[in-house]
C-alpha cells in the first residue's frame, strides 16, 4: 500500500508540471498572437512616408521678388544665375539677393571717369562691394523704377538689415561711393569731367577756387526717377567727401591728375622757355644783319634784296 501510495504521488506531481508547463507555453503564444493584432490594427506613422520638402531653385526663389517695388533677403552672390529673372548677370554693379540680380543704382567703378590711361584697377572697387555686402548678408532692396511706369527695372539701392531687422538709413550705393572707389554715374552726374583739365580747379581740394564749388554735381536730375532723386544728394555728398579727403581711389585719381598736371606744366614751362630764348635769338640776328627789313628792289619786280 506503501508503494502505491509513492507512485500515485509521483504520477500527480507529473502530471502538475505538465500541467503548469502548457499553460505558461499557451500564455506565450497567446501573447505573440495579440501582439501581432496590435501591430496590424496601428496607425502607419506619417514622418517615416512623408516626403522631404521641397527647396526652391534659384529661379523660383527670384520670380518671388518679381513684382516688389522693395523686399527683404538675403545677398546669395554677385550675379545672378544664368536664365534667371535680373539683367546684371555678369556686372561689377550686380548683387544677387535671394538670386535676384539688383544692379546697384546711379553708380559706377571709379575707373570709368578717372580719365587716364592707367586709372583706378577695377577690381579694388569689386572688392569694396564684396566687403560691405558679403554672402549670407541681409538687406532690405528698394528698387528705383518709377512707380508711374514701373516697366522691367531691376536696378536699386541696398540697405543692409542690424540685428531687429531694421534697414542701416545709408545705402550700401552711398557707402561704396564713400570709399573712393565708386562714383555718381555719369548719365547723371559731371563724373565723366572730374579728371579732365577745368581753369581754376583746385584737384586736391575738389573745389572750383573762384566759386567754392566742389567737384561732382548732379546735371542730369531730369533723368532720375522720383526714387532715384531722393538718394542723388547724399551720393553728391559722398563723392565730394571722399575727393576732399582722398579716401580710397580719389587718392590714387587725384594723385595721377597731378602728375598729369605738373608734366603739362613742365610742358608750358618749356614751351615758354623755348619761345623766350628763340626771340632772343632772333632779336641778336636783327642787330647783326642791318637793313635786313629793308626792301631793296633793283628791277621792280617785287623780289627784294635785289641791286
Amino acid at each position: 500500500m506503501g508503494k502505491h501510495h509513492r507512485a500515485l504521488t509521483v504520477v500527480l506531481a507529473g502530471l502538475l508540471v505538465l500541467s503548469l508547463t502548457g499553460c505558461t507555453m499557451f500564455n506565450e503564444i497567446l501573447e505573440r498572437q495579440l501582439e501581432q493584432q496590435s501591430d496590424g490594427d496601428a496607425t502607419p506613422d506619417p514622418s517615416a512616408t512623408a516626403t522631404a520638402p521641397h527647396k526652391p531653385t534659384a529661379e523660383e526663389l527670384a520670380r518671388t521678388h518679381e513684382d516688389e517695388a522693395e523686399f527683404i533677403g538675403t545677398v546669395t552672390g554677385y550675379e545672378a544665375p544664368d536664365g534667371v529673372y535680373g539683367f546684371c548677370t555678369k556686372d561689377e554693379t550686380c548683387v544677387a539677393v535671394d538670386s535676384t540680380g539688383v544692379s546697384l543704382a546711379l553708380i559706377e567703378t571709379w575707373w570709368v571717369s578717372c580719365n587716364d590711361k592707367t586709372g583706378v584697377d577695377e577690381q579694388l572697387a569689386i572688392t569694396a562691394k564684396e566687403d560691405l555686402l558679403p554672402v549670407g548678408t541681409r538687406v532690405k532692396v528698394i528698387r528705383d523704377r518709377d512707380p508711374n511706369d514701373p516697366g522691367y527695372n531691376m536696378s536699386g539701392f541696398i540697405h543692409r538689415l542690424d540685428e531687429a531687422e531694421a534697414p542701416l538709413p545709408t545705402s550700401a550705393n552711398e557707402a561704396l561711393v564713400a570709399t573712393g572707389y565708386w562714383v555718381p554715374d555719369y548719365h547723371w552726374s559731371n563724373s565723366q569731367h572730374v579728371g579732365s583739365f577745368r581753369p581754376g580747379t583746385n584737384w586736391v581740394t575738389g573745389a572750383d577756387s573762384s566759386t567754392g564749388d566742389t567737384i561732382y554735381e548732379a546735371t542730369g536730375l531730369s533723368r532720375l526717377t522720383p526714387i532715384q532723386a531722393q538718394y542723388a544728394p547724399a551720393l553728391i555728398d559722398a563723392a565730394n567727401g571722399a575727393r576732399m579727403s582722398r579716401t580710397g581711389g580719389q587718392d590714387m585719381c587725384i594723385a595721377q591728375v597731378e602728375q598729369m598736371i605738373a608734366e603739362d606744366n613742365a610742358g608750358r614751362e618749356h614751351y615758354q622757355e623755348t619761345s623766350d630764348r628763340l626771340e632772343l635769338e632772333y632779336e641778336q640776328w636783327k642787330r647783326d644783319h642791318p637793313g635786313w627789313d629793308q626792301c631793296i628792289d633793283g628791277d621792280g619786280d617785287g623780289i627784294c634784296h635785289e641791286r
